[in-house]
């Protein structure tokens, strides 16, 4: 299994970008409510899923369960659903059901959805030993009877990897298959920023098996594109503004009228030179930054490249490289 170079708390995010893609087709009967918190407690939930009309059915069977108001709770690959987080999540419905409203409501306006990579095994054995079914629905969905609210446990990794591609992709250790298939989707996506955000933190968790890959290259860089396009315009902006200071000094020096438009032509060209160097340094600099620490002598050998066909060839030696180490040996 791949180690993730993010932080658990960075999953949140990407989660929530996941479950907005997968009910996309909901999304006119839903708000969804990220981080929601009731007024009676200092923590908060994952999410919480209102939709509009909750007789309407929903496209997608993990909405099957779903009521009014719909709490979410999920853990990311490396941690596990338990009893405690079971216990945390009826407590804040039966808070909801008794003052989490403005209007009073009813048990069956609450539903409680678990979602989890790891099949909860001890989760599912102190369920049965309190006198609660866990019955079946379908691959990956789990329905607990004689609870008080609708309540389902999602097994991520169990769900059909056809119809739950992007929720079932949030993990390290992706097949080639599902790589192929994510390829291919996302291309077909890629303008939209929703789809941009995920396919990034996929990538970014997933970047050695990747960066094998000749045609995630021309992918990554197009997720790495509006950064990138950004630090140049930055970049050639300061360029520009020092190429014009320069360009006024030299046609000073040189002569009122001609040699103040000659300089500033020149000190223009050598300012948007610069700012396109600058600009593709700091975006090599931030991707080997993410595989750890760089040494002096190659930040500094980067930073003193001039050649703008050799910086876009370091750039795409980084985005496919998977440690520092190699990217070292590829420009040796």
């Amino acid at each position: 299994m791949n180690k993730p170079i993010v932080s658990l708390k960075q999953w949140h995010p990407p989660f929530v970008n996941v479950m907005r893609i997968t009910l996309l087709k909901d999304e006119h009967n839903m708000d969804i409510q990220p981080e929601y918190g009731i007024q009676a407690l200092p923590s908060r939930m994952d999410m919480c899923i209102t939709l509009h009309d909750p007789r309407i059915p929903m496209h997608k069977s993990i909405g099957n369960i779903f009521r009014k108001y719909n709490l979410v709770e999920y853990k990311p690959q490396g941690e596990s659903l338990t009893w405690d987080d079971y216990c945390y999540m009826l407590g804040n419905a039966f808070l909801m059901k008794s003052r989490g409203m403005k209007r009073p409501m009813d048990l069956e306006d609450i539903s409680i959805s678990l979602m989890g990579y790891h099949f909860p095994r001890k989760l599912f054995q102190q369920l049965k030993s309190r006198q609660r079914s866990v019955r079946k629905q379908e691959p990956g969905i789990y329905y607990i009877e004689g609870e008080d609210f609708a309540t389902q446990i999602i097994v991520l990794n169990r769900l059909d990897p056809e119809e739950y591609l992007w929720l079932t992709s949030l993990h390290c250790g992706l097949s080639v298959r599902k790589q192929d298939r994510l390829i291919k989707e996302y291309q077909a996506h890629s303008q939209d920023k929703l789809y941009r955000d995920v396919m990034n933190f996929i990538v970014t968790i997933n970047r050695k098996d990747f960066a094998r890959r000749k045609e995630m290259c021309d992918v990554l860089m197009e997720i790495l594109r509006p950064q990138l396009e950004k630090r140049l315009e930055q970049g050639i902006r300061q360029g520009v503004q020092q190429g014009i200071q320069q360009g006024m000094q030299r046609g000073m020096q040189q002569g009122i009228q001609q040699g103040m438009q000659q300089g500033m032509q020149q000190g223009m060209q050598q300012g948007m030179q610069q700012g396109m160097q600058q600009g593709i340094q700091q975006s090599i600099l931030e991707i080997l930054a993410a595989h750890g620490e760089i040494p002096a002598n190659i930040r500094k050998r980067i930073s003193d490249e001039t050649m703008l066909e050799t910086l876009r060839d370091w750039l795409h030696k980084a985005v496919r490289t998977d440690s520092v180490e190699d990217f070292v040996s590829q420009i040796s």
